[in-house]
């Protein structure tokens, strides 16, 4: 589980200390909720992201434990670097459109029978 801390704090200035003490900046949102403003580590969260095994996984922000889907991601033009995400709450009842990402696995027919593709 992802744990984080709650910012009070809102704005430019309190979120470059954060960047610079090794935090990602996070919101979290779901409809009807409150928004949460949450910043974790960024190692605890890029391997959380990597390792998880489907597109849904549980953070801890304060005292509640939520269970999110990324929703979109700000990376640095130039060094590519994380800067911000939004974590949205997956919520029972609420229709909501997801990408989920398909790595194919396996070798297809064509290919095994040297097809070409015209």
């Amino acid at each position: 589980m992802l744990e984080g801390i709650v910012r009070n704090d809102i704005g430019k200035k309190s979120s470059k200390a954060l960047r610079r003490d090794g935090y990602l900046i996070a919101n979290i949102y779901g409809k009807g909720l409150e928004n949460i403003n949450a910043a974790f580590k960024m190692g605890d969260y890029i391997r959380t992201v990597k390792n998880k095994e489907n597109v849904f996984f549980d953070v801890k922000v304060g005292e509640q434990e939520i269970k999110v889907v990324v929703q979109d991601y700000q990376t640095h033009p130039v060094t590519d670097e994380l800067l911000h995400v939004d974590l949205m709450v997956a919520q029972s009842g609420v229709k909501t459109r997801y990408y989920v990402p398909v790595e194919p696995v396996g070798t297809p027919v064509g290919l095994k029978n040297k097809g070409v593709l015209s």
